[in-house]
């Protein structure tokens, strides 16, 4: 599912409740630091400690900001398919 708001994802991820989320970083506005900082903030455990994978088009330096804001994974655009795949797995425990 893809959202094009912070308000549209956390309606998509309270009614469907994903295994992992996929926020770019780099939304106008900050937007995906906010979608992060709302999803940690739900009461329900589950919910507030889904595994989130951080997209970014910027460098590296992007990475620190992410991992405080608890994004488990940090990647650079364009992501390699097999990359993606592999972060995946290592947050559901599957490979």
């Amino acid at each position: 599912m893809v959202a094009e708001s912070v308000q549209e994802a956390l309606m998509l991820f309270q009614q469907n409740q994903p295994d992992v989320l996929v926020i770019d970083i780099t939304m106008a506005n900050d937007e995906g630091f906010a979608a992060i900082a709302q999803i940690r903030a739900l009461e329900n455990p589950k919910e507030s400690r889904i595994p989130v994978i951080a997209l970014t088009t910027l460098d590296n330096s992007d990475r620190r900001q992410a991992i405080r804001a608890e994004f488990q994974v940090h990647l650079i655009k364009p992501v390699e398919l097999a990359e993606l795949v592999a972060a995946f797995a290592s947050l559901t425990n599957e490979s």
